[in-house]
């Protein structure tokens, strides 16, 4: 069986997202990878339709991170969930969420949440 993939990379956002009140107040910097795979034969050429369009894949990130969590597990879910909803073909979804420069007490560069299915 052969596999498209599909994905946007390095999408970076400045969002609300965290527990604390000063996250939530200040903000931080997030990078976002997400990736679908769909079985090849689904693909008819030429045809937006049959594949996985990365421009509304985007929205649907970009959408979700505008949203303020305490959790980035809770924005990976709704990502997740909002792709499988409109491409009920994907085989598999990768996303993985870094929060840049987090302060942890320590060198640190990135935290992250990564989530597949």
């Amino acid at each position: 069986m052969s596999v498209f993939t599909i994905g946007v990379t390095n999408a970076e956002f400045y969002a609300f997202h965290g527990v604390y009140e000063e996250e939530n107040l200040m903000g931080h910097h997030f990078v976002v990878n997400f990736s679908i795979d769909f079985e090849r034969d689904r693909f008819e050429y030429e045809n937006l339709g049959s594949t996985i369009n990365y421009e509304t894949m985007y929205q649907i990130i970009k959408a979700e991170m505008d949203k303020p969590r305490k959790l980035l597990e809770s924005v990976a879910s709704d990502i997740l969930q909002k792709a499988r909803e409109n491409w009920q073909h994907a085989l598999h979804c990768r996303i993985k969420i870094e929060k840049i420069g987090v302060q942890l007490g320590g060198k640190v560069q990135n935290s992250f949440v990564s989530l597949s299915d």
